[in-house]
């Protein structure tokens, strides 16, 4: 089966996040690569795989009880008895004689076998019933695998995005962890020369074991996160490897727009709508349960039955036979009226979870339209205040070599920025996951083929 991802043309072109420039060669996972080997090991989805093949394998016309059913029956007996019989001589006398047998070790053996076609001609359409519910069963199977694949790639997403968070924050730390060192070093250049002070000194050491630890906690975070992910998507759990994500622009589509589109392809409304079919299917078999039924069979068979002490010593038949066969259930102790009360209540309750799921989805692509909204109009404020810091950044920093900031000066600048940097990487994120969820509610986020 080919699969087609359409994660949001999020996977087109450029690096955005994750591939941390290395000493040692450090395997990277592409999103597109993760989300592909969690729908390939992922064992919910793959359980739910083997229910839709059951359920293809439920719909044929057999199985509706739509076509003649052919059988082959034969039995033999044989009986060895003490007989006592009394047989009329039938002649013409108003009291005819008896003719009295009284024997032991009677045998009689008995063969039969026979081919017999059986159909129901008539059964109050239930036949037609079975096989559309047994349809519809199919599709509500193929919905509940769409809907899951669709909820494994958003876990996915959502725990890749996370970790690459980490990520790069190891990376934003990893830079800072080097101005540190550099920092260090010149406080120390200048403590030699008597320009600085232990004080700034033990300032410049208690940072840089600040960053350090702060280093350590995030990496362990990262890590734990890594294991969770690869047991999602099918790796061992020891597995270590660097995450990439692309990141690109796209115009939003209009609230209106998602909206239409998810009442149409939403897998989850589109399983509560056949939900809702299913029912009314299931109303209408329950009602032909109180109709007539009519059936035929035709047959062909053999029968031989051979007698030690009888008038007749041996009977055989061999031939064909036809038959018709009209039921009427009058009464079976309400069964069928309360199966048709309960199919009904079962329509009336699959409607009400119809109308919910319009309801929650509804609310459920809003917020996310929303979300996405605002976190584009934070992305382009971050981004322009993420100049400002690395301006502001590069200037201290050269006034700092140049012995006319303290160390404490440029520790604040480069905090900032680090923090300005963290909110920008984190934004994007946000938005691939939030984008990620919104076309998973309007049913875009993968197509099958």
């Amino acid at each position: 089966m080919k699969r087609n991802f359409i994660l949001l043309g999020l996977l087109l072109a450029g690096t955005f996040l994750g591939q941390a420039q290395t000493k040692e060669q450090v395997t990277t996972l592409s999103l597109e690569a993760a989300v592909d080997l969690g729908l390939q090991n992922n064992h919910a989805l793959r359980i739910q795989r083997k229910q839709t093949e059951i359920a293809q394998n439920n719909v044929f016309v057999g199985n509706s009880g739509q076509l003649p059913t052919i059988s082959l029956v034969g039995n033999g007996n044989y009986s060895n008895n003490n007989s006592d019989l009394e047989i009329r001589t039938f002649q013409q006398d108003p009291a005819p004689p008896l003719v009295r047998f009284d024997e032991s070790g009677v045998a009689s053996t008995t063969l039969n076998a026979v081919v017999q076609a059986d159909y129901i001609v008539f059964a109050g359409f239930s036949g037609r019933y079975r096989y559309q519910l047994s349809q519809t069963q199919l599709g509500m199977a193929k919905l509940k695998q769409e809907a899951l694949i669709q909820q494994t790639v958003v876990d996915i997403t959502t725990l890749f995005g996370e970790i690459v968070k980490l990520q790069r924050q190891e990376e934003l730390l990893q830079e800072t962890l080097e101005i540190d060192r550099e920092r260090l070093q010149k406080v120390q250049d200048r403590f030699d020369f008597g320009k600085a002070t232990g004080l700034e000194i033990l300032r410049a050491k208690t940072d840089l074991n600040t960053d350090t630890n702060a280093l350590e906690e995030v990496t362990l975070a990262r890590e734990k996160l890594l294991s969770q992910l690869n047991v999602l998507i099918g790796k061992p759990a020891a597995a270590n490897y660097r995450l990439s994500m692309v990141f690109e622009r796209q115009a939003p589509k209009s609230e209106a727009e998602l909206m239409k589109t998810a009442q149409q392809k939403n897998p989850l409304l589109q399983l509560a709508r056949q939900g809702q079919l299913a029912a009314e299917q299931q109303l209408a078999l329950s009602r032909s349960a109180s109709l007539p039924q009519l059936s035929a069979f035709a047959n062909y068979g053999y029968f031989n039955q051979q007698n030690d002490v009888q008038q007749l010593a041996e009977i055989e038949n061999i031939g064909y036979g036809l038959g018709l066969s009209f039921r009427y259930q009058l009464f079976n102790g309400n069964q069928n009226r309360k199966a048709t009360q309960t199919a009904r209540l079962g329509g009336e309750s699959a409607l009400l979870k119809t109308q919910q799921a319009e309801a929650r989805i509804e609310a459920q692509v809003a917020q996310e339209w929303n979300t996405l909204q605002t976190l584009n109009r934070q992305l382009v404020r971050r981004e322009q205040d993420l100049k400002t810091y690395e301006e502001t950044f590069a200037r201290t920093r050269d006034r700092y070599f140049n012995g006319k900031l303290s160390s404490l000066d440029l520790r604040e600048v480069q905090m900032a920025l680090l923090q300005a940097k963290m909110e920008v990487d984190v934004t994007k994120v946000n938005i691939v996951q939030t984008t990620i969820r919104l076309n998973a509610l309007t049913g875009e986020l993968q197509q099958v083929r």
